[in-house]
């Protein structure tokens, strides 16, 4: 369902930030991939509120 594309969207968005983490501690640059890490989430997370507020109104949810 269209729900369940939105909820593994938003989780594949959660463990990216998270990998963007790991990654900055791989590198010793937490600080710069903690910002990058911080705008992808926001960008995730807009994203899918949008998507399921376009979902809601169109009654596909």
């Amino acid at each position: 369902t269209v729900l369940d594309r939105l909820i593994g969207a938003n989780a594949v968005g959660s463990k990216t930030s998270v990998l963007l983490i790991l990654i900055g501690l791989i590198y010793g640059r937490v600080d710069m991939f903690v910002d990058i890490a911080l705008a992808y989430a926001m960008l995730n997370f807009i994203a899918v509120l949008a998507a399921s507020r376009y979902f809601q109104k169109r009654k596909g949810l």
